[in-house]
């Protein structure tokens, strides 16, 4: 919630923005009823991913101009993403962000970059899921390495991907910041 000076402080727009992704992780299901077991505890991690990878949109989005990708752009960004007009680019990014949970937290997987092979995780969490997913520094580099591993390798994918039902064949970062850029 600190913020620079420079900017206004967690309002009410901010607060909305936070309620529509808390809507659509509703609407994925996260949570203790969830079905999938890496759904059930990972519900901030779902936060914490959609917004690295809608920071990771605007950084690379020509239009926008380079803007520091502060809390009030990723707001503002999260609103757009919110109006109706916006159609499949906010389901886009919230399918990457669920594919990239359930591959991060998946017990027994292959994935070298995998939660159950983080160091943190082994070393100083025991193997505890919970208390891994609620450290504080998850999403850091120091914490949770991999993951920061793999959120960089989905960016490159989500980047490099074109849509084959769209006629000009956008990629699918490109897609969202066209729906960004429009609203």
């Amino acid at each position: 919630m600190d913020r620079p000076d420079s900017e206004p402080a967690f309002g009410a727009r901010d607060l909305y923005a936070a309620y529509k992704i808390k809507c659509a992780a509703d609407g994925i299901g996260f949570g203790r009823q969830a079905k999938l077991l890496s759904r059930r505890q990972s519900r901030f991690l779902f936060y914490h991913i959609i917004m690295r990878m809608l920071h990771h949109v605007i950084l690379l989005t020509p239009r926008f101009n380079n803007p520091p990708v502060t809390a009030s752009v990723l707001t503002d960004a999260v609103l757009k993403l919110a109006e109706p007009e916006s159609e499949e680019a906010p389901e886009m990014l919230k399918d990457a962000a669920v594919s990239l949970v359930d591959q991060y937290l998946t017990a027994g997987s292959e994935d070298p970059n995998s939660a159950h092979k983080e160091k943190v995780f082994l070393e100083i969490h025991n193997g505890d899921m919970n208390g891994f997913l609620k450290a504080e520094h998850l999403g850091g580099e120091s914490h949770s390495p991999l993951l920061v591993q793999l959120i960089a390798q989905h960016n490159q994918g989500f980047s490099s991907i074109r849509l084959r039902d769209r006629e000009d064949r956008p990629t699918q970062r490109e897609f969202v910041a066209r729906a960004l850029i429009n609203n």
